[in-house]
């Protein structure tokens, strides 16, 4: 199982903190400070093995599946009288060697704009310096 945390600004001075779950259930489940879980992200193919938020950008979430792709998620943010979130897809990337699963951790250097995917054996990095609805997928 994999877990990441992030804060939210849902108004002007008035934060929530949500925690993304993801594991053999092959979807990542966000769930608001009390435990509610409001929304079930469904992409991932394979089981999830690593979660990270960017910290620049808090709605950012970056996964990763014991297949060697990587998601790169918008969960958007809830209004204070709606607790409903939308999210989307932006990006799939996938790591050039598929025979190095699981991606075992992400980490994202704000700094440089990089994402770093641990592999088995092997790491690998992408800048990303756009965040945007991408249909294709997009190697190293």
């Amino acid at each position: 199982m994999a877990l990441a945390w992030t804060t939210l600004e849902v108004e002007p001075g008035k934060r929530i903190n949500i925690l993304a779950a993801g594991g053999k259930l092959k979807e990542i489940r966000l769930f608001y400070e009390n435990n509610e879980n409001y929304c079930d992200m469904k992409g991932h193919q394979e089981d999830i093995a690593s979660l990270t938020f960017n910290s620049t950008y808090p709605q950012i979430l970056f996964s990763g599946d014991v297949r060697a792709s990587v998601f790169v998620w918008d969960i958007g943010s809830p209004t204070n009288q709606s607790r409903l979130m939308r999210y989307q897809l932006l990006m799939r990337l996938r790591c050039p060697r598929l025979d190095l699963n699981p991606v075992m951790n992400l980490v994202y250097l704000d700094h440089y704009s990089y994402l770093i995917a641990g592999c088995d054996d092997a790491m690998f990095a992408w800048k990303i310096t756009e965040y945007r609805n991408e249909k294709r997928e997009r190697s190293v």
